[in-house]
């Protein structure tokens, strides 16, 4: 619940910052608790977390797109993303 209120928090300040619709990484996404709320508030969230534990219950749990691997600057191509959110990474 905790990691919820949070993510829920984070969501709604960062959701000014960029378009509906705009897409949004989470590095060091975790268990998934803030992809999913901008997921349900109209973005399209996507996560990036190394460890896998966490990636495989954020994907079985939320059901939001979480890539495994590690965190790097070619983890993905050159302006995929509208907003990059990084917490306690």
């Amino acid at each position: 619940m905790r990691a919820q209120r949070g993510a829920a928090l984070r969501a709604r300040r960062l959701a000014a910052l960029a378009p509906a619709g705009a897409r949004v990484l989470d590095v060091g996404a975790s268990s998934g608790e803030f992809v999913f709320t901008m997921q349900r508030s109209g973005f399209r969230a996507t996560g990036l977390e190394p460890n896998r534990g966490y990636a495989q219950f954020a994907v079985a749990t939320y059901g939001v797109e979480i890539v495994n691997r590690p965190v790097g600057p070619d983890a993905f191509g050159s302006g995929t993303f509208d907003l990059i959110h990084i917490n306690h990474v």
